[in-house]
């Protein structure tokens, strides 16, 4: 009974978590308008590298292509969480493509999508991010779509030699 006694009243702890909002969001402000953005890209970057090393959580990126050259297993992931779509998701993408009697149904970006395999939990966001154009350059693309797959790091050797192989076998049966 101890223990009650000593904790705070949930109206304390509202107006803590309050006030720890406000100023964070005062914080920031003030600080992108005094502070050069490069200096805030530095300090961004460096905090990001250190919550990545302290992260359990590896992050794998595939990119829809590498120059001119398309990537499989892009196109086989985006094919198999198409049938990952349940009542959670939010967005997805529907296409027929000519001469194919069914649709074609895949996720649409920042859409986040949980999978289990062999009771692991991997987690799938599609992203886009800007292609800098040469002037010398004949490709007509200004984004580049690419998955990111999160996953403890522990299930690494399992992810690469079991659950991405297995994707690519499920997308040419579907």
């Amino acid at each position: 009974m101890e223990l009650f006694e000593t904790m705070p009243s949930s109206k304390t702890i509202l107006t803590a978590a309050t006030s720890l909002t406000a100023s964070t969001i005062l914080f920031r402000s003030i600080a992108s308008d005094l502070v050069p953005e490069q200096l805030q890209l530095f300090f961004s970057s460096r905090f990001q590298k250190l919550s990545n090393r302290l992260s359990s959580q590896l992050i794998v990126v595939i990119e829809e292509c590498e120059g001119l050259t398309s990537n499989q297993m892009f196109d086989a992931v985006n094919v198999y969480l198409g049938t990952k779509a349940n009542a959670w998701t939010q967005r997805i993408k529907v296409n027929k493509p000519d001469k194919v009697e069914e649709l074609a149904v895949t996720v649409d970006r920042y859409q986040e999508v949980t999978d289990y395999y062999e009771n692991v939990k991997f987690t799938w966001i599609m992203k886009f991010r800007g292609i800098q154009q040469s002037e010398k350059s004949t490709n007509p693309k200004t984004q580049l779509r690419y998955f990111e797959l999160s996953f403890h790091k522990k299930q690494k050797e399992m992810s690469f030699k079991s659950y991405l192989p297995y994707i690519v076998r499920r997308a040419k049966e579907i």
